[in-house]
């Protein structure tokens, strides 16, 4: 059986199309970034021959390799800020031109989003960048790169919270968003609000009133069929799934937030 995040992805089209734009941004972005490091790498080889030719001409063949070699090296950590750089600004700056193709955007869930946590959430690709150009090379730093970044994506989902979200989204505060039409499915707050303080509307979610209105009623509207309930009694298996898929519907639908959905989730479990 499919963890609880992936499941909601296979079920929801809306979830399928906006990871779909997710993973062509993302290709997008890594050919623009290859193509850069590749014609970087390909002056410094020149480069590096020129170096090596020279030194044999003027009888320093040692002084000619080892001055390629450090030309390489320090090409290749150019290339390496580049990427780093082009993720970490173009998402503080509202997105990558891949994302901005895609009609994507990087968002903060409370605040604005700013360079630290745009470092944060591409920490899967600058590490997999880290530990694959400067030690394995381009190509299996290349693989490195996009075994992380799956690992990422994979974790956030299964979070079971907000499938939208990377494991790295959850750890910065950021989610993206498409900005061609208007996600039924909108990041929450997962800070709780004060005593009496209404709570924050969401993009796609109903009004704090209607909210307000329907939290006393959750339990019992989320019941295909209610009937009364002996507080002494065990509700059946088949009768608490059947009720927690009905509260998983109106979360992805946004007829609920996700703290109704959560503490209505809970509420159930404590019935057990």
């Amino acid at each position: 059986m499919a963890p609880e995040g992936i499941d909601r992805v296979m079920q929801d089209q809306q979830l399928k199309d906006h990871w779909v734009k997710r993973g062509i941004a993302y290709v997008i972005d890594s050919i623009i970034i290859l193509i850069v490091v590749f014609i970087l790498i390909m002056i410094a080889v020149i480069a590096m021959i020129g170096s090596i030719v020279g030194g044999a001409m003027t009888g320093n063949p040692i002084g000619g390799v080892v001055g390629g070699l450090i030309l390489l090296l320090v090409t290749i950590l150019i290339a390496f800020l580049f990427s780093l750089g082009y993720w970490v600004y173009f998402d503080a700056k509202g997105g990558t031109p891949g994302k901005k193709i895609m009609k994507l955007k990087p968002v903060a869930i409370e605040g604005e989003m700013d360079y630290g946590k745009a470092l944060t959430r591409n920490l899967a690709k600058i590490l997999g960048g880290l530990l694959g150009w400067l030690v394995l090379g381009l190509i299996l730093g290349t693989i490195v790169e996009v075994i992380l970044v799956a690992l990422n994506v994979y974790l956030g989902i299964t979070r079971g919270e907000d499938p939208r979200r990377k494991y790295t989204d959850f750890i910065a505060g950021t989610t993206v968003v498409r900005t061609d039409v208007e996600e039924t499915f909108a990041p929450t707050p997962t800070t709780p609000s004060e005593p009496g303080a209404p709570s924050a509307p969401t993009e796609g979610a109903p009004s704090a009133s209607a909210s307000e209105a329907s939290t006393s009623s959750i339990a019992e509207s989320s019941s295909p069929a209610p009937k009364p309930v002996n507080p002494t009694s065990t509700t059946s298996s088949s009768d608490d799934k059947a009720r927690l898929n009905a509260l998983r519907d109106k979360f992805l639908m946004g007829e609920i937030t996700e703290e109704q959905y959560l503490k209505a989730k809970m509420s159930i479990s404590e019935e057990k």
